[in-house]
């Protein structure tokens, strides 16, 4: 897997390409346009007419100049729909806000499970698999010198294997934990990296 950049820059990656805060913040964003075209709905829609009508006789009458000026009154349904805006609007960040520490919690999880499996690679393959290895050449060699019996150097054999087994299980471990990091930042951490070649 690969080598994983500071906390912080994990953390800046999942601000910025984290594809469900993307979507919230797109949510937020309408709320946020729907709530200012609300709110502009208050201001007086005025208008102004120019029109030429050639039924005067009169050429100077001819040439209509008009303002029309549209007052919005109804106050009740116009503050309860500046209310259900600011609603959306704050519902909205709230979405995000609790998303994002949810998110941030998956990815300190993640990190975890990731660091967790290092350590029990660096332990299988400093420590079980050189120990289970001398262990089963010492059963081997006690064995051919008739010390030891058969069953000594299998049950050496098992340790080996399951030392091995325990590095293969703590490997993918920890390439879960990178794929679940890469899915919270946006596919930073593995951008096209395995494309099949």
């Amino acid at each position: 897997p690969p080598t994983l950049p500071a906390d912080t820059v994990l953390h800046s990656w999942l601000e910025e390409a984290n594809p469900a805060l993307r979507g919230a913040r797109a949510e937020a964003d309408a709320a946020r346009a729907d709530r200012d075209l609300t709110y502009k709905n208050d201001f007086p829609d005025v208008q102004v007419n120019v029109g030429y009508n050639e039924l005067w006789n009169a050429s100077d009458l001819r040439l209509q100049v008009g303002v029309s000026v549209n007052i919005p009154l109804d106050f009740g349904k116009r503050s309860a729909r500046k209310a259900a805006s600011d609603y959306q609007l704050n519902s909205a960040r709230t979405d995000i806000q609790y998303l994002h520490n949810q998110l941030l919690a998956e990815l300190e999880q993640a990190l975890s499970r990731a660091e967790e499996a290092q350590h029990a690679i660096e332990l299988c393959r400093e420590q079980l698999i050189p120990i289970a290895q001398q262990s089963l050449t010492a059963s081997q060699s006690d064995y051919q010198e008739g010390i030891a019996d058969f069953s000594n150097v299998i049950q050496a054999e098992q340790a080996l294997l399951e030392a091995r087994l325990l590095l293969s299980r703590s490997m993918a471990d920890q390439y879960q934990a990178h794929a679940e990091i890469d899915r919270l930042v946006g596919g930073r951490l593995w951008p096209f990296e395995f494309s099949g070649h």
